[in-house]
């Protein structure tokens, strides 16, 4: 032990050993490095295999008479979606059948992603959430906070406590 001691106190062997520690350290960290870039781009090829079997699934149901699709990915996660519906029914006609029912002057939508884009185009009214994305908040009247920071609510409650809201 005490030879290990001398040796250490020794300013040359000193720094060698923390030159090698360096070193080592800097080929543990490239490593890590790699393998995360590995992991990510596995990752990606797995986001891609499944992209091209959903898109598969989307362009058989498409051609089926009285069936209109929607086919896009998240803003939230890695995934995509495909939505099928019966030809006329969206959230817009829902939207519109619901404001028929009621007797209501107006629509005012929110929404996050693209599937929110029909409901948009037949708003009277269309805010976008902060983390929407692009396409949407492009066909928006406004973008509002993120729907983390329940930016939804928080308008809705300044709308009615402002009086623009009827019960």
């Amino acid at each position: 032990m005490d030879k290990i001691k001398a040796i250490m106190a020794n300013e040359k062997y000193s720094k060698l050993f923390d030159k090698a520690k360096k070193e080592r350290e800097e080929k543990e960290k490239l490593k890590a490095e790699q393998e995360k870039l590995a992991k990510e781009e596995d990752a990606k090829k797995e986001k891609e295999d499944k992209k091209e079997e959903i898109e598969g699934i989307y362009k058989e149901v498409s051609a089926l008479p009285g069936i209109h699709c929607m086919f896009y990915d998240d803003n939230y996660t890695d995934c995509y979606f495909f939505e099928g519906l019966k030809e006329g029914v969206s959230k817009a006609s829902g939207a519109l059948e619901v404001k028929e029912m009621l007797g209501a002057d107006k629509i005012v939508a929110f929404g996050d992603n693209k599937n929110d884009i029909p409901l948009f185009e037949i708003a009277d009214e269309s805010y976008a959430v902060a983390n929407a994305c692009d396409e949407l908040k492009q066909k928006a009247t406004g973008v509002i906070g993120s729907n983390s920071e329940d930016a939804v609510a928080r308008f809705l409650l300044e709308r009615f406590e402002a009086g623009l809201i009827n019960e």
